[in-house]
């Protein structure tokens, strides 16, 4: 039985490459949730791996939602990964495009990230849903 703590605990001590072994193995074998693949992706950019940990994001999304994915883009946005929590949170707005928290960190992600173009697009997106909402109440 696999400790996923243990395996947390690892990667967040900069220690990942056990994890990405075990969960690399997990995933090979099929028997992976969305959650699974999160950790691999989580872990995988502790490693530095950033494209084969896009891969487990995108392989998560085969089971989630506009929540789900909004966590998990506030989490790693705290680790440091921006890029990655950038496809978290775009994947948050494909799912909800309303969703008023997902726009904003889309907008602030993409400043963090020098894309001031994006960053006032994602803006203006989130104040279009802001305006939507208020007139809907």
């Amino acid at each position: 039985m696999v400790d996923f703590s243990t395996l947390r605990g690892e990667i967040d001590a900069g220690r990942p490459g056990n994890a990405i072994a075990v969960l690399g193995r997990i995933c090979d074998g099929g028997d992976a949730n969305a959650d699974v693949h999160r950790l691999l992706s989580y872990a995988l950019l502790t490693d530095g791996d950033e494209a084969a940990a896009m891969d487990a994001l995108a392989a998560a999304r085969a089971d989630t939602s506009a929540e789900t994915e909004l966590a998990f883009g506030r989490f790693l946005n705290g680790k440091g990964h921006a890029r990655a929590a950038l496809s978290c949170l775009e994947a948050a707005v494909a799912l909800d495009p309303d969703n008023i928290d997902a726009l904003a960190l889309v907008s602030m992600t993409q400043s963090k990230l020098g894309d001031r173009a994006a960053m006032l697009n994602a803006g203006q997106a989130c104040l279009d849903a802001a305006d939507r909402a208020a007139l809907a109440t």
